[in-house]
């Protein structure tokens, strides 16, 4: 199994997962359950359509009680999403705290991906989260913090995303 989003979940568990419960929507074969309970996480599980791992179910999002983890975790998924505004706003409904979501920079991929249905340029991004208090990082192998995403940082056009939104009270 390739681990391409793990500097991804090695994040979320540093800065998030100590105490708290994290679900993991997209998890395939659950391996970032794993990292996230290493790093002190009270409870995880993960949903996926097409689950491969014995952690992972076929749950929707949508069947989700709100409220329910503190964290909600989409890890390279948004953009096989159809609906991506309500996607992000089931993550957000779902969880108490955070939702943290990294996904391709069209800049450096094209879409090139036959099963992406969209990814994002660096503006599109700042226009899907507009309105939302978010930490940002770029990511090729390694996970740089940006101070923000209101425009182009030099060089993080040819990077990919994750983000770190704060859920509204």
């Amino acid at each position: 199994e390739g681990r391409f989003q793990e500097h991804w979940y090695r994040l979320v568990a540093a800065e998030l997962a100590w105490g708290r419960t994290l679900l993991d929507v997209g998890a395939a074969s659950g391996y970032g359950l794993a990292i996230y309970g290493e790093a002190g996480a009270l409870d995880t599980a993960g949903i996926d359509p097409l689950p491969l791992g014995p952690r992972v179910q076929a749950i929707p999002v949508e069947s989700i009680p709100a409220g329910s983890w503190d964290v909600v975790t989409a890890i390279d998924v948004i953009e096989h999403v159809e609906d991506d505004r309500a996607f992000l706003a089931n993550l957000l409904r779902v969880a108490r705290a955070f939702v943290f979501l990294s996904t391709p920079n069209w800049n450096v991929s094209r879409a090139v991906n036959p099963l992406h249905a969209r990814e994002y340029t660096p503006e599109e991004l700042v226009a899907l989260l507009a309105g939302f208090r978010r930490r940002v990082w770029t990511s090729g192998t390694e996970c740089i913090p940006v101070e923000c995403l209101d425009g182009l940082v030099p060089g993080m056009e040819d990077l990919n995303f994750g983000v770190l939104i704060e859920v509204p009270a």
